[in-house]
C-alpha cells in the first residue's frame, strides 16, 4: 500500500523539489520547533501530501488533517460489522463516539502499535530491524514500548519458555549421569537405593539406554521394573527383590534403580500433587463403601434380633470386597506419596549442600536459605485441581485426566451460572486441559489470585463483577493442539 501511494503521488501529485523542514509550521509539526534544529534536519520528501493544497503540494498533511477521514472510516467499519456479523458481542463493539464528529475510541496511532506488535510477536521480525528500518525509532526502547503483548500471548510464551528451561535442565543432568564417577553420584544424585549408582556406572560401561522421564532417569532403560521392588520380611528382617509395586505399570518413585536430581524437582512435585489428589478421591470411595457396609451390618443385626432372614448377604459381600480393594489402592498410593516426598527432600538437600558451580543445579530467586518445601492444606478442592492441571501441561507423563474432567465440569457450571452456554463437555481431554487453563488464567488475572478467583468459579460471585465478559470466547476460538485448530462459533458460548 505504501508503494501504491508513492506511485499515485508520483503520477497525480508530482513535486519538483523536496520540502525543507524550516518550511513546516505548527500546523504540520503539532508544536513549535527550534529553527536551528529544523535547519540541521535538512530536506525531505513526504509521502502523505495533499494535492488540493495549492502551493503546498510538497508539504505534508497537517496534524489534524486525517482526523475527520479516520472518524468516517471507523464509523463505516462499525456499520459494516453490525450488518455482517451474527455475534452479539461483535455488534456491541464501538469504534467512534456518536456524540462527536471527530472523536474515536481508537486513535490513528493505534495502527502503528498494532503493526509493530504483529511484526514483532507474530512475524518474528528482529527488534533492531523493526526499530531502525520499519518503525524509524532512534532507540530500541521505543519499539519495545510499542510492542503490546496480550495476556494469552505472554502466558503461552512463558509456558513455552518454562518447558524449554526444564528440558535443558534435564539434558544437562543426563550428560552428567553419562560421565559421572561413583563418588559424584553419591553426592549429586537422589535415589531410593545405593545400588542405583552402580546401575548408572554399569550403563555407562555397556552403553545401555538411559531413559529420561519427567521425574528422573532410569539406567535400566525401563526394563528393570520386574526387579526394582524391595521387600523386607518383618519377622526375619530379610530383604528380597521383586516387581515394583504397581507392576506392570511403571512406578519409578518406588524403584531401586531410579535416580533423580534437582533438575527434576518440578516433575516430582507435580507427581506428588497428583498422588495427593488421587488419595483424596480414593478416600472418598473408602468412606462411601464403609458407610454402605455399616448400613447393611446394622440391617443384618436388626434381622438377627427380630429373627428374620437377612437377604442382602451378596450385597454386603460386594461392598466388603470393594472396600478392601480401595484400602489396598490407598495403601499403595500412600507409599508412593511418601516415596516421592523422600526423593523431593533428597533433591532439596542436594541443592543446599552441592557447590553452586555444579552445572545441573536449579537456580532459586534469593539466598539458599529461601529454598524449602511447603506442603499446604487447601481451602477448596478447585485450588488442588488447578495446581494439577497447570502441571499437566508441562508434565504429561503423570495421568491427570480425572482432575481435568472434574475441573471442566466446574467451569461448565460456572458458565451456566453466568447465563452462558456450557462448552467444556464438547472438547477432547487435551482441549479441555488447554482451554481450562486459559480460562482460569484469565480469571486469576482479573481476580488477583487463585484464592480470590474461586468465589467467581463456584458461583458465590458473578463474573461480570470483575469485568469478565467475552474474553473466554476469544480464547476458545483458537485453541491450538499440534497442527489442528479448534474453531468454535462464538454464538454458542455467548449470552443465552
Amino acid at each position: 500500500w505504501l508503494a501504491k501511494l508513492r506511485d499515485w503521488q508520483m503520477k497525480y501529485n508530482p513535486i519538483s523539489k523536496p520540502a525543507k523542514w524550516t518550511e513546516l509550521t505548527t500546523n504540520h509539526l503539532g508544536s513549535a520547533k527550534d529553527v536551528r534544529i529544523l535547519k540541521q534536519m535538512g530536506k525531505i520528501t513526504f509521502l502523505f501530501r495533499n494535492p488540493t493544497s495549492i502551493g503546498q503540494e510538497h508539504l505534508p498533511i497537517g496534524v489534524n488533517g486525517l482526523d475527520y477521514i479516520w472518524y468516517k472510516t471507523l464509523q463505516k467499519l462499525e456499520e459494516q460489522l453490525k450488518e455482517n456479523t451474527s455475534s452479539e458481542e461483535e455488534r456491541a463493539l464501538k469504534f467512534v463516539n456518536p456524540d462527536s464528529k471527530r472523536t474515536t475510541y481508537y486513535p490513528l496511532h493505534s495502527l502503528r502499535v498494532s503493526l509493530i506488535t504483529a511484526y514483532a510477536l507474530e512475524g518474528g521480525v528482529p527488534m533492531p530491524i523493526l526499530s531502525k528500518a520499519i518503525a524509524g525509532h532512534a532507540r530500541l526502547i521505543m519499539t519495545l514500548y510499542y510492542t503490546k503483548a496480550g495476556i494469552s500471548y505472554v502466558t503461552d510464551t512463558m509456558n513455552q519458555a518454562e518447558k524449554s528451561i526444564l528440558e535443558n535442565d534435564k539434558e544437562v543432568f543426563n550428560r552428567f549421569i553419562r560421565d559421572a564417577k561413583y563418588e559424584q553420584l553419591e553426592t549429586s544424585v537422589a535415589a531410593n537405593d545405593p545400588i542405583a549408582y552402580q546401575a548408572v556406572i554399569n550403563a555407562q560401561k555397556s552403553g545401555a539406554s538411559i531413559i529420561i522421564s519427567d521425574k528422573g532417569i532410569c539406567p535400566k532403560g525401563c526394563f528393570g521394573c520386574d526387579s526394582g521392588g524391595t521387600y523386607v520380611n518383618d519377622d526375619t528382617d530379610k530383604t528380597t527383590y521383586g516387581v515394583v509395586p504397581g507392576f506392570p505399570e511403571q512406578n519409578c518413585v518406588r524403584c531401586r534403580w531410579f535416580v533423580t536430581g534437582p533438575a527434576f524437582l518440578p516433575g516430582l512435585v507435580h507427581h506428588f500433587n497428583t498422588i495427593g489428589y488421587n488419595m483424596g478421591e480414593t478416600g472418598k470411595r473408602v468412606i462411601k463403601y464403609q458407610n454402605d457396609i455399616e448400613l447393611l451390618e446394622n440391617e443384618k443385626y436388626e434381622c438377627e434380633l427380630n429373627g428374620t432372614v437377612f437377604t442382602k448377604h451378596h450385597e454386603l459381600l460386594k461392598y466388603e470386597q470393594l472396600y478392601a480393594q480401595e484400602i489396598q489402592k490407598n495403601d499403595k498410593l500412600a507409599n508412593d506419596y511418601n516415596a516421592t516426598l523422600r526423593l523431593v527432600d533428597k533433591c532439596m538437600k542436594i541443592i543446599k549442600e552441592t557447590p553452586s558451580n555444579n552445572g545441573f543445579q536449579l537456580v532459586s530467586v534469593g539466598s539458599i536459605s529461601d529454598v524449602g518445601i511447603s506442603i499446604d492444606n487447601i481451602e477448596h478442592e478447585l485450588e488442588q485441581l488447578q495446581i494439577i492441571c497447570n502441571g499437566a501441561e508441562l508434565f504429561p507423563e503423570t495421568d491427570a485426566s480425572k482432575a481435568v474432567l472434574q475441573r471442566s465440569q466446574i467451569i461448565d457450571l460456572t458458565l451456566k451460572n453466568n447465563h452462558k452456554m456450557s462448552v467444556m463437555f464438547s472438547l477432547t481431554e487435551e482441549e479441555q486441559l488447554i482451554a481450562g487453563n486459559q480460562f482460569m488464567r484469565l480469571l486469576i488475572s482479573r481476580a488477583g489470585s487463585l484464592k480470590d478467583a474461586i468465589p467467581y468459579v463456584i458461583g458465590r460471585k458473578k463474573l461480570e463483577e470483575i469485568g469478565f465478559k467475552n474474553e473466554f470466547v476469544d480464547e476458545l476460538k483458537s485453541v491450538t493442539i499440534k497442527s489442528n485448530v479448534l474453531l468454535i462459533n462464538s454464538s454458542t458460548i455467548g449470552e443465552k
